[in-house]
């Protein structure tokens, strides 16, 4: 969606990530992920200029995540940090319901 631009790589501008089934944008600066929940392609098509500020400046409009509580993260100093897994083994409690519970 995004040709070229200064001082960014433009594939993390605005991209699709299938496990998420989400768009998404990465501030790889800050190690900071904006996905898009429910958004399509066209409804970024018909105003683009948001979904693109955002990972420069968070608005709202999209959900900052943690990468590596669903996929292998990759620090921009290499430091791989691995996926939560999905039970905890210690306390038998499921990812999700964790998240769950510190969000609530």
């Amino acid at each position: 969606m995004v040709a070229e631009c200064e001082n960014v790589d433009p594939k993390k501008i605005l991209f699709w990530i299938d496990k998420l089934n989400t768009y998404a944008s990465l501030n790889d600066e800050h190690d900071a992920l904006y996905t898009f929940p429910n958004v399509t392609c066209e409804m970024i098509a018909a105003d683009p200029i948001p979904y693109l500020d955002e990972m420069f400046s968070p608005s709202g409009l999209s959900e900052h995540i943690l990468p590596w509580q669903h996929f292998t993260f990759f620090t921009k100093d290499g430091i791989a940090i691995p996926p939560y897994p999905e039970v905890c083994h210690l306390h038998q409690v499921s990812r999700s319901h964790f998240f769950e519970q510190l969000s609530g």
